[in-house]
């Protein structure tokens, strides 16, 4: 009889590419062979294209595949690079050196995102492999997978006062002459700065001797950079003074601020920052006062005022009342000896009896807040074998004259003198307590009266006539230490307290 057979065959990579037919009947008779079949097989690799970038591991890159089957997007640059040179060169790979995607019809040939999720940073390149098995060359350009090339200037974030020490030779309690504040300018990333000659920081001091109430421009030398900070230094003057606290001035890079100078500020990546204005690099407004770095000054708080300009005078340290805190001394004002009124102005009109009441009888005032404490000091006689007037009245001078003060702790009338002295010392200039009044008609009362041995009770004076301390009295002027002066009594008496 005739009949017929269809049979299907699938032929797989790398069987024998060539194939004949024969058939034999139910006696094992085997025919002739048939037409011979000649598979094609495939041997040839897909092509790829990649799109050169660089990004984060939270983007895609844009892979392409010619032909059906998986593309992988392979670390070859960088720390830990994978040498590819078959699939499972790739595949025995870790995980974050390596992402794939499948190429079905619908994506062969056709610009496809490849996930970049997991992989760590380096320069990675792209293959693929077809159905057949065949891996294909990377493809001509490569991704980088990490942060953006920088094309960004540096830019302030902030400015701001660091720091200041307490220990330049001045008092251990406040900031004064010979100490050192240090600033500091914070960018938003770290930089590097070059030619740092003639870089600092501009800041104001609120009050100075020179123009009482008025402000005036201190500069703060370059320093350091350490990572995004550049800090800036500073040496208080013995004059400075500043009972508000330091202000910063807004920058301008030219005048005040930050001033360049010949420097420029650059991040890593070499961007230089410029520019001033609110849109600028370097730019960055003005700091009100910072109480925490009051210079020379001692807040009493409330109405009663600072504490300004110490000296210091064998071991201890005093201060003038500032009780308005407009940088003036306050000194109590009456009539001189000739019933003339005072031809001064600008000092506070203080008693003895507002002093004091600053003053707790029994133990040292506390500033709030601080570890120190302040007592008040007029200048009083001491005991009769320490007076320093000879019994008939007359005054003695002492000219760069050393004068011991007693006790520590316990200043009295000849402590204040040696206060005069140590300033004086042996220059021959006048020895006024810098800031303190320098008038040649300027007299310093003590507190307490004396009586001479004669018909002569008053107070002792400190006088500080053409800059020369001298010794006297009051020749019987009233004077009530406790409540208000007479209208005969000689100029001022100086309200000093001592810090401890």
């Amino acid at each position: 009889s005739t009949w017929s057979y269809t049979d299907t065959r699938t032929l797989t990579n790398n069987q024998a590419p060539s194939y004949t037919a024969r058939v034999s009947d139910a006696a094992g008779n085997q025919s002739e062979a048939g037409t011979a079949y000649t598979a094609m097989v495939d041997t040839q690799a897909p092509t790829t294209t990649l799109t050169a970038d660089t990004g984060p591991n939270t983007g895609n890159a844009t892979v392409k595949s010619s032909e059906v089957g998986t593309a992988y997007l392979v670390k070859t640059g960088g720390t830990g690079a994978v040498t590819v040179s078959d699939l499972a060169s790739i595949t025995n790979a870790d995980g974050a050196k390596w992402n794939s995607l499948s190429i079905d019809q619908s994506k062969a040939n056709i610009d496809t995102s490849l996930s970049l999720s997991g992989l760590e940073d380096g320069t990675y390149s792209l293959y693929a492999v077809d159905a057949a098995g065949n891996l294909s060359q990377a493809a001509a350009n490569s991704y980088t997978v990490g942060p953006a090339a920088d094309t960004t200037a540096p830019k302030i974030s902030s400015i701001q006062i660091e720091s200041a020490s307490v220990t330049g030779g001045g008092n251990s309690k406040v900031i004064d002459g010979g100490d050192t504040i240090r600033f500091s300018i914070t960018m938003n990333e770290d930089i590097q700065v070059s030619n740092p000659s003639g870089l600092r920081l501009g800041f104001k001091m609120g009050n100075i001797v020179s123009g009482v109430g008025t402000t005036v421009d201190r500069f703060a030398t370059y320093s350091e950079v350490v990572g995004n900070k550049i800090f800036f230094s500073y040496t208080v003057d013995a004059r400075d003074l500043d009972i508000n606290g330091i202000s910063i001035n807004a920058s301008n890079t030219t005048n005040y601020g930050l001033v360049l100078g010949s420097a420029s500020i650059k991040d890593l990546a070499n961007n230089a920052a410029s520019g001033t204005g609110s849109t600028g690099n370097l730019y960055y407004a003005a700091k009100t006062d910072n109480t925490e770095y009051r210079v020379n000054a001692i807040s009493l708080g409330g109405s009663n005022g600072y504490l300004i300009y110490g000296s210091q005078a064998e071991g201890n340290w005093y201060y003038a009342w500032d009780r308005s805190g407009d940088g003036a001394i306050s000194f109590t004002a009456g009539n001189d000896a000739f019933n003339r009124p005072p031809p001064y102005t600008g000092f506070d009109n203080v008693r003895y009896s507002d002093v004091s009441a600053l003053n707790d009888a029994s133990a040292s005032a506390k500033v709030a807040g601080t570890d120190y404490t302040y007592q008040l000091v007029l200048p009083r006689l001491g005991n009769p074998s320490d007076q320093l007037l000879d019994p008939a009245g007359f005054a003695r001078e002492y000219t760069n004259t050393s004068v011991s003060s007693g006790s520590a702790n316990n200043p009295r009338y000849d402590g204040l003198l040696a206060l005069w002295d140590a300033n004086n010392g042996t220059s021959g200039k006048s020895g006024v307590p810098y800031g303190w009044s320098n008038r040649e008609d300027a007299r310093y009362f003590s507190s307490d009266a004396m009586n001479d041995g004669g018909s002569k009770v008053g107070h002792a004076v400190i006088g500080l006539t053409y800059g020369v301390a001298h010794i006297g009295y009051d020749n019987g002027y009233y004077y009530d230490s406790l409540n208000d002066f007479g209208i005969n009594t000689n100029n001022r008496s100086l309200a000093t307290f001592q810090v401890i």
